[in-house]
């Protein structure tokens, strides 16, 4: 089974997918993800290599500040070790 990583979810929710088992991830906790994350701040709370794909739409502008790029890298090589 494929584990799909929905970064940002908002209120979306899940679709449901055939063999996927689908992770929501989001900095709001209001919206019932799985995981309540701040990206780019926080570690993801997931083992290392225990996602097959990462979905983020519209989310990636909103890490970090403007001008500065801790934030953005250290979401990246999260990204990556998940």
């Amino acid at each position: 089974m494929m584990r799909l990583l929905h970064l940002g979810c908002g209120r979306k929710g899940k679709i449901p997918t055939p063999d996927t088992d689908i992770i929501t991830l989001d900095r709001d906790s209001s919206v019932r993800p799985d995981i309540v994350c701040c990206l780019g701040q926080n570690p993801i709370p997931l083992p290392d290599d225990s996602i097959d794909t990462a979905v983020a739409v519209h989310v990636l502008e909103h890490i970090g500040r403007q001008g500065e790029t801790t934030e953005w890298f250290q979401f990246w090589e999260e990204l990556y070790r998940v």
